[in-house]
């Protein structure tokens, strides 16, 4: 559990995106989790994609995380 409060980074969005990732996946979470840290997305970065994402955390995990582009 800690590891998911890092990935929130101290964002309350984020933090949200991670607790719907362990209620809808509560058998995978660890595996997002760990897409999100390979692909250095934490904090705000998950709140901007999941927000792209019209707030569908289905969505969210399908995202190509790869192709993010930080401005």
């Amino acid at each position: 559990m800690d590891q998911l409060i890092t990935l929130a980074n101290g964002n309350p969005g984020a933090l949200e995106v991670v607790a719907k990732l362990v209620q809808k996946y509560p058998d995978t979470y660890m595996t997002h989790a760990a897409t999100l840290q390979v692909n250095n997305i934490r904090g705000a970065d998950i709140w901007i994609i999941y927000k792209l994402c019209n707030k569908d955390v289905e969505k969210f995990i399908n995202y190509k995380f790869d192709t993010y582009k930080r401005d």
